[in-house]
């Protein structure tokens, strides 16, 4: 699918359509919404969630935590913006009684997380319907 989008908007380009052409701008945006399903099912599939609400067990510690904080832990600002693009909840708690924001201002290292708290705070892209 992401290559067929991807083909599709290297003939809009063929054909002579500008950026901001309507036509260019929505097969841009079936890109963008695609990259964004293929990132989240992955990071799902990798970290054994079912779902972007599902509560999770912590790898090698106590408690439980939510896809969204295992981003993260992981340090992955991509997935946390496919896991807000997916619907996941920022006001959800772990175990320890942080939401994602809180525990990535924790671990944050001098900047360390930054693009992840960034990520965080952004609003999520529009879902397609």
């Amino acid at each position: 699918m992401l290559q067929r989008s991807r083909d599709a908007l290297a003939s809009l380009c063929k054909l002579g359509y500008k950026e901001d052409h309507p036509v260019f701008v929505a097969a841009r945006d079936d890109v963008e919404q695609e990259k964004l399903r293929v990132r989240l099912f992955a990071f799902l599939a990798a970290s054994g969630a079912l779902g972007v609400g599902e509560r999770t067990s912590r790898r090698g510690r106590p408690g439980f935590c939510y896809p969204l904080h295992l981003a993260v832990e992981a340090n992955d600002p991509g997935a946390v913006a496919a896991l807000l693009w997916g619907g996941a909840d920022r006001r959800l708690v772990d175990s320890d009684g942080l939401t994602a924001l809180d525990l990535a201002r924790e671990v944050d290292d001098r900047g360390s997380h930054a693009a992840v708290i960034a990520a965080l705070l952004r609003a999520p892209p529009a879902r397609a319907p």
